[in-house]
């Protein structure tokens, strides 16, 4: 697009300039606010069930729990 561009400069500049001013900063402005919560979200009932196992085979081997490392 830089010949493009270079050429529509060169011929019309003020089409240039309008070419080059953001239309749609409004439009998408939304998705650069913050999430409405900063929650993280709830475990899945296999990752909560994963941590039971987990914390059993510690309990088993007398470790602490979390310290198995994937």
């Amino acid at each position: 697009m830089k010949p493009w561009a270079k050429a529509l400069c060169r011929s019309d500049e003020a089409a240039f300039d309008d070419y080059l001013r953001p239309r749609s900063g409004p439009v998408f402005a939304h998705l650069m606010k913050p999430s409405h919560t900063t929650a993280t979200p709830r475990a899945a009932a296999s990752e909560s069930a994963a941590s039971d196992l987990e914390r059993a085979v510690c309990e088993q081997l007398g470790l602490k729990p979390g310290s198995l490392i994937e």
